[in-house]
């Protein structure tokens, strides 16, 4: 894959967990407001969100580690750091799905509140990876030539 590709698809991910994230933040909400017959769907919507972010690290690990180590030191140094997160998620993620499926209040609230923090964390991890990878991606990109018009002087 070209940088701009790896560019396009790491935004595209991002976009449909921030989708994700969307339609589980609006379950939630609902659940805390005392709809207890969403919690069945707000659970499965939450697993469905998790597992697609499982998947989105694979291919960050696949695909956009290797392009991070051709474009400097920085960058190699920040594809590290991207598995060391990437690890440091994973436990998140494991105890987060053992809370999603062992969490039963009887309305829901519990696994709501822990969905709605999880969301949180994801979107501010999303934005933070953003600014750092999006720089080290853009610095590995080949110049946007323009062609200039020539004006005949007067």
């Amino acid at each position: 894959m070209t940088p701009d590709e790896i560019r396009a698809k790491f935004l595209e991910d991002h976009a449909h967990l921030r989708g994700k994230a969307s339609v589980l933040r609006s379950l939630a909400c609902q659940v805390l407001r005392g709809d207890s017959e969403l919690t069945e769907a707000m659970r499965l919507k939450g697993r469905d969100m998790q597992f697609c972010l499982i998947k989105h690290m694979q291919w960050e690990e696949a695909k956009l580690a290797p392009l991070l180590r051709s474009v400097n030191t920085a960058a190699a140094d920040g594809a590290d750091q991207l598995f060391e997160e990437h690890r440091g998620q994973r436990a998140k993620l494991a105890d987060s799905l053992i809370a999603l499926e062992g969490a039963d209040d009887g309305d829901g609230t519990a696994l709501a509140e822990h969905l709605l923090s999880l969301i949180r964390w994801l979107e501010r991890d999303m934005q933070t990876e953003e600014k750092a990878i999006l720089m080290w991606i853009d610095s590995n990109r080949e110049p946007q030539h323009t062609p200039r018009r020539h004006t005949p002087r007067a």
